[in-house]
């Protein structure tokens, strides 16, 4: 988790042996005190500048298996007249890219600046139980509604406190 947090801040990427080794320990997750948990998760917010750095490194140190809410957008097309850039997975990281852009122009910090961030990256959830393909498009009407308990439940599991899942959810 330290790693992904900077990739975030940093916009790197992991060696292949710093992966392979990450992976390794993927396991001891569970381990984790919910508060060291949070403390990474809100250093990607606060000062990650390069989200879709942090999203390539969770995926590549094996431990987004732990936030099941991301892994499943890897699998959830859009439509390419509104998403060129690709699966809502892809969307979500540029998406979260862009609002720590934002919020650095606007010089927020700290929690404001968390919320921005990670209300983009959550934005979406809700298109992985209502994207479908009719006539040939891909819709995902509903998607607001049906993504505030996957983004409330991934903001909970990393400790993320009650009052700024207040804020991101809506």
């Amino acid at each position: 988790l330290r790693a992904v947090q900077f990739a975030a801040r940093f916009g790197f990427r992991l060696a292949p042996e710093t992966a392979a080794l990450c992976r390794t320990l993927a396991g001891s997750y569970g381990e984790l005190p919910v508060e060291r948990v949070w403390c990474e998760a809100e250093k990607i917010g606060t000062r990650g500048r390069y989200i879709t750095a942090a999203l390539t490194a969770l995926e590549a140190s094996g431990w987004e298996r732990h936030f099941p809410q991301l892994a499943a957008l890897h699998a959830i097309p859009q439509d390419a007249g509104w998403h060129p850039e690709g699966n809502v997975h892809v969307h979500s990281g540029l998406a979260a890219d862009q609002a720590a852009r934002l919020a650095d122009e606007a010089g927020l910090t700290g929690a404001d600046r968390f919320v921005v961030v990670m209300a983009a990256l959550v934005h979406d959830f809700g298109k992985v139980t209502h994207t479908q393909r009719t006539a040939g498009r891909i819709t995902s009407h509903g998607h607001a509604e049906a993504g505030v308990e996957p983004a409330r439940a991934l903001m909970r599991s990393v400790g993320c406190p009650e009052h700024l899942i207040a804020r991101i959810v809506p």
